[in-house]
This record gives structure tokens, C-alpha cells and sequence, in this order.
């Protein structure tokens, strides 16, 4: 049992609540039982340690595996080390993976394939949301570019309920040469999420077999270059006078027209 703040075993939990950027780091806080047990199931993400209080600890035993190092201590020690109380008492840090350059041509050999490409998605949760909505639609690929938020930030694996963990990922400098080599592999249609002149009504599309979908940040919207790399540019039909979805509800949206 740590009773003792000062214990360096606890230093990659400590203020998590500190907004700086944490993607040089070698590892990623997950948090709750529910993301942890994901974690843990899905051994392509190495687990290094897990500190929980004493009931969370019970329950994610039968999971554990060699190497993993467990840490227990009292809610209120935790809380007063993060800095918040949303973690249920159960934390953990988890190895990150290197992200490679995204390889489409296996997609190639497959009936069908969603590859969703996120353009300068800056907020953590939106991408979290983006995280949850692809792996619910049955999306191949998530592609973000580097202006996106990290997909391993702690409110990122929060918000996407584990689901990070069984998604593919991959990071790119920019999505339109990654879209180009999507079609090329696949011979793909990929729709621009806009809301310009060009864009067609969502409902009047019929998704082929091979398909993908670029949205980006609701303020200025996707890169000219992006949507010039797209086969076509989709709206959501809306009620007059409202003008746009968060990238949350609206990738939601366009993935159950696209599925």
C-alpha cells in the first residue's frame, strides 16, 4: 500500500490535470476499470503499471499479466495526486505504439473498407468522439493528421471508452496525400464533410463498397488541397437556420449513412 506521495513510482500520474503536451512521452494514462479492462485485453498495447484502490485491484486481477506492476493506494491518495476525481479510483499507464504511415493496399483485398481521415481535430475529446463513432460504424482506419489532437491524451482514450485500444491509427503530416493513396489502393470514393455550394445532400448518396470520409474542425473547415483530394463533398441536411455539427455528433452522423 503507497501512503506516501513522494513515492517516484507515482510520478507519471501526478497532476494530470495540466494541460501540456504529452505526446513525447513514452507512455499514456488510461483511466477507469472499463478502459483498463481494454487495455489488458488487447495485448498489441503493453500495460506497465496499474494503480487502483484495493476493490478495483480485486476485479482487474484475473487480467493482469507478467510485467505489470500494480500499485495500491487509498481513493483519496489517488485523487489528491491527480487532481480529480473522474478515474474511479483505478489508473494506468499504458506503452505507446509507434504509429507507422498507413498501409491501405490489405484494405484492397477486402469486400469492403471505411477509412475516416480527421483534419486539425484539435480537441481532445472530439477526437475521442471520432475514436468511439469509427470503431462503432466498423471503420478499417482512423488517419489523423499532426495538427489533430493526440489520440493518446488522457481525455482522448477517456472519451473514446477504451475503444483506441482495438482501432487503427495512424498519423500523417497531412490527410491529402494519405486520401490519394486510399483511392489509388482500393479505388475508393472518399467524401468531404463541407458545407460549401459543391456539397451534395448526405441522404442522395449511396456508399460504395469501398469508401471513406474526411472531416475536419467546425470553424474553418477542411484545407482546399483536402477536399481537392476527395471524389466529393457530402452535407447533413439540417433545419434553416442552423448551421453545423461539432465533428463529434456529425462523423456519427455521416458514418450510419455511410455504413
Amino acid at each position: 500500500m503507497i501512503d506516501d506521495l513522494a513515492d517516484p513510482r507515482l510520478a507519471p500520474f501526478k497532476d494530470l490535470r495540466a494541460d501540456r503536451d504529452r505526446r513525447g512521452d513514452p507512455t499514456f494514462v488510461c483511466e477507469g476499470s472499463f478502459c483498463i479492462r481494454r487495455a489488458l485485453e488487447h495485448r498489441r498495447f503493453v500495460v506497465e503499471t496499474v494503480l487502483a484502490t484495493a476493490a478495483q485491484l480485486a476485479t482487474l486481477t484475473p487480467l493482469l499479466y507478467d510485467g505489470v506492476a500494480v500499485l495500491e493506494a487509498s481513493n483519496a491518495l489517488i485523487m489528491e495526486l491527480t487532481g480529480f476525481k473522474f478515474h474511479r479510483g483505478c489508473l494506468a499507464t499504458v506503452r505507446k505504439p509507434a504509429l507507422a504511415a498507413p498501409d491501405f493496399s490489405p484494405l484492397a483485398g477486402t469486400p469492403r473498407s471505411r477509412v475516416v481521415f480527421g483534419e486539425a481535430v484539435s480537441n481532445p475529446s472530439n477526437v475521442g468522439s471520432l475514436i468511439r463513432n469509427c470503431r462503432s460504424f466498423g471503420v478499417s482506419m482512423l488517419v489523423l493528421d499532426k495538427s489533430s489532437a493526440d489520440p493518446f491524451s488522457r481525455r482522448a482514450v477517456r472519451t473514446a471508452m477504451g475503444n483506441v485500444f482495438a482501432l487503427p491509427l495512424a498519423i500523417v503530416d497531412e490527410v491529402g496525400p494519405a486520401i490519394g493513396a486510399y483511392r489509388r489502393a482500393t479505388g475508393a470514393e472518399v467524401w468531404a464533410a463541407t458545407l460549401g455550394d459543391r456539397s451534395q445532400r448526405l441522404d442522395h448518396q449511396a456508399a460504395p463498397a469501398h469508401a471513406g470520409l474526411v472531416v475536419g474542425t467546425e470553424n474553418t473547415g477542411l484545407l482546399p488541397s483536402t477536399v481537392a483530394a476527395c471524389s466529393r463533398e457530402v452535407t447533413i441536411p439540417m433545419a434553416e437556420g442552423a448551421d453545423s455539427l461539432n465533428v463529434a455528433a456529425a462523423s456519427a452522423v455521416l458514418l450510419y449513412a455511410m455504413r
